[in-house]
């Protein structure tokens, strides 16, 4: 039987099997919602002043004074991946952190963890087999703020050339991770751009190419060997791995950025 597939919602064009977790994210209007215009204005002001900078005092307690604004404050965090962000902000000003938000920051935490050492275990099989390969998106992008632990991600994101995917799917696979693709034949009829990999709780996108369904990269002309020909590497937690080159990367958020619609604020704070 073959092995349903969905579109992601975020309208990038992501094509995951069904059972995947649905990681996108939601405008502020969506998560917002309309509890009043004067605390809708509070709430999207806390939230952009949590992904530009550290949200002020005044701003946290304009909105933590009010139990219902405070819980939607806390499902926008969370939809726009900072509620690890929120968490820490509030420990600081001695406000009261909800244990759901406790949580979350916990869950955040143990999946940066898992995911480092997967990519860490995978990066040390595609060097010693030879493999270009470089990792994008969360696990590097986390690594460059002030405060790596609030760059919350979900997964891994590896990118290695299309001629030698099935090469690398077999390098991998003899670490371990798992191939959860069951139906070859969408992937080929929708031309899509990455396979999707397990490693015990980590989910891996593993890219050929940087944009997801061929009928969305009919618009674009990335290159992405030529940017693997480019890649760089940078110390991470002690291992030398691979990353794009800076321009590179920069474009290619904001590409990501663009194609979820932009519907993420942690999105946006990768291209500060």
């Amino acid at each position: 039987m073959a092995q349903p597939y969905r579109v992601t919602s975020s309208g990038s064009g992501r094509f995951i099997p069904a059972s995947a977790p649905d990681r996108s994210g939601g405008s502020l209007d969506r998560v917002v919602g309309d509890p009043g215009r004067g605390r809708t204005e509070s709430i999207r002001r806390v939230l952009i002043e949590l992904a530009v900078a550290d949200a002020s005092p005044s701003t946290l307690a304009a909105v933590w004074s009010d139990e219902a604004t405070a819980g939607v404050v806390v499902d926008a965090a969370e939809a726009h991946g900072l509620a690890s962000t929120l968490h820490d902000r509030l420990a600081e000003e001695d406000l009261e952190v909800p244990d759901r938000l406790v949580e979350l920051r916990r869950g955040a935490t143990a999946r940066r963890l898992a995911a480092r050492t997967s990519l860490l275990r995978v990066a040390e099989a595609f060097d010693a087999a030879g493999l270009p390969w470089l990792t994008c998106k969360g696990a590097v992008v986390a690594e460059r703020p002030e405060r790596p632990e609030h760059r919350e991600f979900n997964d891994l994101d590896l990118l290695v050339p299309g001629a030698r995917l099935g090469e690398a799917i077999e390098v991998a696979a003899a670490g371990g991770v798992e191939s959860v693709n069951r139906n070859w034949a969408a992937i080929v009829e929708h031309g899509v751009g990455e396979i999707p990999l397990v490693d015990g709780s980590v989910w891996i996108d593993l890219h050929w190419d940087l944009i997801g369904l061929a009928s969305i990269r009919r618009g674009f002309r990335i290159d992405a060997d030529a940017m693997l020909a480019r890649r760089r590497r940078l110390d991470f937690h002690g291992y030398d791995v691979a990353v794009f080159y800076a321009v590179d990367e920069l474009l290619h958020l904001a590409v990501h950025a663009g194609l979820g619609g932009g519907g993420r604020l942690a999105w946006l704070r990768d291209l500060r």
